[in-house]
């Protein structure tokens, strides 16, 4: 299997497996307090499988530009991106139907909280509820991985990069 394959079905899976572990815990149910700030943990799955595949991409060739360190790193975040968004859908439309409707309930709930007038909660709601779709959210899952990976991609390729020594 070809590295960046590898490595992109890893993130891919790896995110998928803890979004599966903030539903089982209640984390997009009944305690969305704490699934407000669960998913910023994710970030370490990229971070750590893209720092081992430009590591071991190096190694096994003995160098590694940041160009060919880059295009790895990005290679890897479109196939995870697309692993992710269309676990995504399968979260939304089978997994857990009620997750956007009961996240847009949280909301709503804050904002009460606030003391601000119904009408301001109405109009801020309605506005949310624009990014409560699924086809906003799995386009966020798409494009929100690949933009993150190539941010990473860009800056992991800086450390990772190793240049063949001339003797």
């Amino acid at each position: 299997m070809k590295l960046e394959y590898k490595y992109g079905l890893s993130i891919g899976v790896g995110v998928s497996c803890w979004v599966m572990a903030e539903f089982f815990l209640g984390f997009h149910t009944t305690r969305l307090s704490i699934g407000e700030y669960s998913g910023y943990i994710a970030i370490l799955i990229p971070i750590i499988v893209l720092w081992r595949a430009l590591s071991e991409k190096r190694q096994a060739s003995g160098s590694l530009s940041y160009g060919a360190a880059f295009k790895s790193g990005l290679i890897i975040s479109f196939i995870a991106a697309l692993f992710i968004s269309v676990f995504f859908a399968l979260y939304i439309f089978a997994i857990n139907p009620r997750w956007l409707d009961l996240g847009l309930a949280y909301e709503r709930s804050k904002l009460l909280g606030l003391g601000i007038t119904e009408e301001e909660i109405i109009l801020q709601t309605d506005a949310m509820a624009a990014l409560y779709t699924p086809q906003i959210q799995i386009a966020s899952a798409f494009f929100g991985t690949l933009i993150q990976g190539i941010g990473l991609s860009l800056a992991l390729a800086f450390f990772i990069r190793r240049r063949t020594r001339v003797s």
